[in-house]
């Protein structure tokens, strides 16, 4: 499966977009990455098998940097619920120095600077999961990871004071565009906090809805344009 990356846009994680609406990142534009591939070893051989001949496919037939891949140390061990104060889902990776071991060994004898995981989620409800393979339309979304990654900005920290030559900074947003019930995350209030005079437009889209409840309204967060 892949949505081939759009040229106005750009891939970014969104742990990064928060730091980067707050201001302590910059997203440097790049013509290209080099993209390392880490594996869960607690996913089972067949799984991992596909994965890399997704990956090979990748790289020949879209000629996708894909340089090297690793298999983790030990098991990430994924977890996954649901919050139960706002219904979100959530998780945690309960071997994460298996993980940086592996990223640190791409990155020292690879020379990557950008990387795709592909992690052993735990089983779902067999209820959901039927449910899921019925509306699916493609294996693996790691096609499309790769793809967005090859061109992905790097991520660049900013120090009071220093230019950012060639960067985009959380100044040149002009706009921000959200679910009108998710409004509470970090980067939707740093953007709406700024003390910078002109203040990008907030808009909110009241057809787009989550299982959140975190309305502007909520977050004193003056939406300028309201889209039903």
């Amino acid at each position: 499966m892949l949505y081939w990356p759009m040229p106005n846009t750009l891939y970014v994680e969104g742990y990064a977009l928060d730091r980067f609406a707050e201001g302590a990142w910059a997203l440097q534009p790049v013509h290209q990455n080099k993209v390392g591939l880490v594996l869960d070893s607690g996913i089972e051989e067949e799984l991992r098998l596909r994965h890399l001949q997704v990956a090979d496919a990748a790289r020949a037939s879209l000629g996708l940097p894909v340089v090297e891949y690793t298999v983790t140390d030990a098991p990430l061990e994924i977890k996954m619920w649901f919050d139960p104060k706002c219904g979100k889902s959530t998780g945690s990776v309960g071997n994460s120095g298996s993980l940086l071991r592996a990223v640190g060994a791409l990155v020292n004898q690879a020379g990557v600077n950008a990387v795709a995981v592909v992690a052993r989620f735990p089983d779902d409800d067999p209820e959901d999961s039927d449910c899921y393979r019925e509306g699916k339309i493609g294996y693996t979304f790691l096609p499309c990871v790769l793809a967005g990654l090859s061109t992905a900005p790097q991520y660049v920290t900013r120090r009071q004071g220093t230019l950012d030559s060639g960067c985009i900074v959380a100044s040149d947003v002009d706009s921000v565009i959200l679910p009108r019930d998710a409004c509470g995350g970090d980067g939707a209030l740093a953007f709406s906090r700024t003390a910078r005079k002109n203040k990008p437009l907030i808009i909110t889209v009241q057809e787009n809805e989550t299982v959140l409840d975190d309305t502007p309204d909520k977050f004193n967060i003056e939406a300028v344009c309201n889209i039903s």
